[in-house]
């Protein structure tokens, strides 16, 4: 399977500008993002099964990228220390 050239691009250029890139991503791999640059850990056994287009900042303090993501999906996002679960 081959891979949109311009997709790559786009999360690429949006890597170097300091932004995250998605397109049609799902909340799975938005988190593994999450979890490697905020340091946290996330409960996958709770990540409802959905999608995201769009950008986020990465200079955005995780209660505000988390905030986005929740406002968006309509969805609760728990965070106890450095971990995080979501409710429906």
């Amino acid at each position: 399977m081959k891979q949109d050239k311009t997709e790559n691009e786009e999360q690429v250029l949006g890597w170097k500008n300091g932004v995250f890139v998605y397109e049609n991503a799902t909340l799975k791999e938005i988190m593994k993002d999450f979890a490697r640059w905020y340091n946290i850990d996330v409960d996958l056994e709770t990540l409802p099964a959905l999608t995201f287009s769009g950008t986020i900042p990465r200079n955005y303090e995780l209660d505000k990228a988390l905030s986005v993501i929740a406002r968006t999906a309509n969805i609760k996002i728990n965070r106890t220390g450095t971990t995080l679960k979501f409710e429906k």
